[in-house]
C-alpha cells in the first residue's frame, strides 16, 4: 500500500472535465465551516502526472472560497 500527502499549491490542482458530483450552496457552506473548524481531513486524490483531481473536487471549491493556498494531495 502507498500511503503519501504532498501540499499542492491550490493553482496548480485542476478539475477533471468529467465530474459527475454537484454540490448546494447550503452543503458547500458546511463543508467550508467543517474545514476551516477541522482542516483537510481527507486528502484529495490527484493524477501524479498533471494534478488532475480524480476525487475531491467539491472539497477543492470549498478550499478555494475559505481561502486555502495549498491541498493536501
Amino acid at each position: 500500500m502507498i500511503d503519501f500527502v504532498e501540499r499542492v499549491p491550490i493553482d496548480e490542482v485542476t478539475g477533471s472535465e468529467y465530474n459527475p458530483r454537484a454540490i448546494t450552496e447550503e452543503a458547500l457552506e458546511k463543508l467550508q465551516y467543517s474545514i476551516r473548524r477541522f482542516g483537510m481531513v481527507k486528502p484529495l486524490i490527484v493524477n501524479a502526472s498533471n494534478n488532475v483531481i480524480t476525487a475531491g473536487h467539491q472539497r477543492k471549491k470549498a478550499a478555494t472560497a475559505i481561502g486555502l493556498t495549498h491541498l493536501p494531495c
